[in-house]
């Protein structure tokens, strides 16, 4: 299995083109799907990671750590365990 190319290295890419048009279209259909494919992947390891994470530490703590919400930790721990 090749490794996929990377969101960064796509950008990287987009950079080098040099039509305008061309690196529009580009970015909409190679980088968009690719960033959102990438934020939907962090977005799930990281409620995954707080659902572990509150079998150790209070609603609190991990507010804090996260700079978030007491609400949102709880909405991540949730989410996290389906």
């Amino acid at each position: 299995m090749e490794n996929p190319i990377s969101v960064e290295e796509l950008l990287l890419k987009s950079a080098r083109i040099e039509d305008p048009l061309e690196r529009a279209a580009f970015l909409h259909q190679t980088v968009l799907p690719q960033a959102d494919t990438l934020r939907r992947q962090v977005i799930k390891n990281r409620a995954k990671a707080v659902a572990a994470a509150k079998r150790t530490h209070s609603y609190s703590k991990l507010a804090k750590e996260l700079n978030c919400s007491k609400p949102l930790i709880q909405q991540l721990s949730s989410a996290g365990t389906r």
